[in-house]
């Protein structure tokens, strides 16, 4: 089933491993960071400030790592597992993340 990919989506290095680019769609991106923003707005403690009253922008600036930590934990797992399940492939051993190209500016 591999071999239906286009070339450049899935390389084999070796008889074993397999590299599998996946791309998803900013859309998704998007939609997920308004999601855990607004777990963080609900969440933050920032003084002067009541718990889930704390301007938006200021929580997203502030919590800015966290919340792109959170956006990946959450898409990266479901878009692989997505892949996988598509292309028949069961890995024996756990998937690794080799490299994100992650930008919410850009889309």
């Amino acid at each position: 089933m591999e071999q239906n990919l286009p070339p450049e989506r899935l390389k084999i290095i070796s008889p074993v491993i397999r590299e599998l680019e996946i791309e998803i769609q900013p859309e998704e991106v998007k939609k997920e960071y308004e999601k855990v923003v607004d777990n963080y707005v609900a969440k933050a403690r920032l003084p002067g400030f009541r718990q889930g009253h704390a301007p938006r922008e200021m929580v997203s600036r502030m919590f800015a790592a966290e919340i792109r930590e959170a956006i990946l934990d959450n898409l990266v797992p479901d878009y692989l597992k997505r892949e996988l399940e598509a292309l028949g492939v069961v890995p024996v051993n756990l998937p690794t993340v080799k490299s994100l190209d992650f930008d919410l500016e850009k889309g």
